[in-house]
């Protein structure tokens, strides 16, 4: 079974569990009264906040207001985090508890993250930079070769840079070794291309029948985890900047997350120079 399968039967099975066991906390107000927070979530952001718990019943400015209460980070893409009723207790505000219309908290909620859109376009763009770059292919056009998707990945994409390339002539495909950049070790992931022939370099022809293995330098890194760093937008003539702390290390055009300076919002932004980088979306975006 693949991966993200495994995760979302997993998933499946534990919100079934918990449904069955009747995993709710006991109010002193009646049950018609009170909102009872969901016991399974999805999310797709950075952060759990108390929003992502409220059913749909809830009123628009309970759910506004329910934005600045944050409940924990979230799994990583693809992964399962629980909160406890204790966690819950411990993180919303009596107030929102004891208000009117109060809340039901369950003993436990399961929050999965759902796995990002693949930026197929942007992987397929470094691959073939990286391929020219190795005096293989006779241009770094995409063209409509064939990328073997492998169906468990859980990446945006934004992070993942080949570093590695390797010609499997039994198999007529090319290898390509990409590797995930950011502060949290990772597995690499391997990718196969398959290429016609017209598209190699006639000199690397030989060297591929040896089956040659190329690799790459990391870039070095431009940005580092913890440290502050400036945000800087120009539009013309105007010219803004503003000091934010990475939460990532990063290199030239890597895109990582970052927050402003006092603010727990995360945002993420595109590395451009030595400790500069510009907004890939906008602040405050959840």
């Amino acid at each position: 079974m693949h991966a993200d399968g495994a995760i979302a039967v997993r998933f499946v099975l534990l919100s079934a569990l918990l449904i069955a066991a009747g995993f709710f906390s006991q109010s002193a107000r009646a049950e018609g009264t009170a909102l009872s927070l969901l016991n399974t979530v999805e999310v797709s952001s950075e952060t759990i906040t108390l929003s992502d718990l409220l059913p749909a019943a809830a009123s628009e400015s309970l759910r506004n207001a329910g934005y600045s209460i944050l409940l924990g980070r979230s799994p990583q893409p693809g992964s399962i985090r629980v909160l406890t009723a204790s966690d819950l207790r411990d993180r919303i505000p009596q107030s929102f508890r004891s208000g009117d219309p109060g809340m039901v908290v369950p003993a436990a909620v399961l929050v999965r993250r759902t796995c990002p859109v693949l930026d197929r376009a942007g992987i397929s763009q470094r691959i073939f930079h990286f391929l020219h770059e190795q005096e293989w292919l006779t241009s770094t056009s995409s063209g409509k070769e064939d990328i073997l998707w492998p169906r468990e990945l859980c990446n945006s994409g934004d992070s993942l840079q080949p570093v590695r390339a390797r010609w499997d002539g039994l198999q007529g495909l090319v290898q390509i070794t990409l590797r995930p950049q950011g502060i949290r070790p990772a597995n690499d992931v391997l990718l196969a291309v398959k290429l016609p022939a017209t598209r190699f370099e006639r000199a690397a022809i030989p060297q591929l029948a040896q089956s040659r293995e190329v690799s790459r330098k990391p870039a070095a890194l431009l940005v580092r985890n913890g440290e502050r760093a400036t945000l800087v937008l120009d539009s013309g003539p105007v010219h803004l900047s503003a000091p934010i702390i990475c939460l990532q290390a990063g290199r030239m055009h890597q895109v990582i997350r970052v927050r402003a300076v006092g603010s727990p919002t995360v945002s993420q932004a595109e590395v451009i120079a030595q400790g500069k980088l510009r907004p890939r979306t906008s602040f405050g975006e959840k």
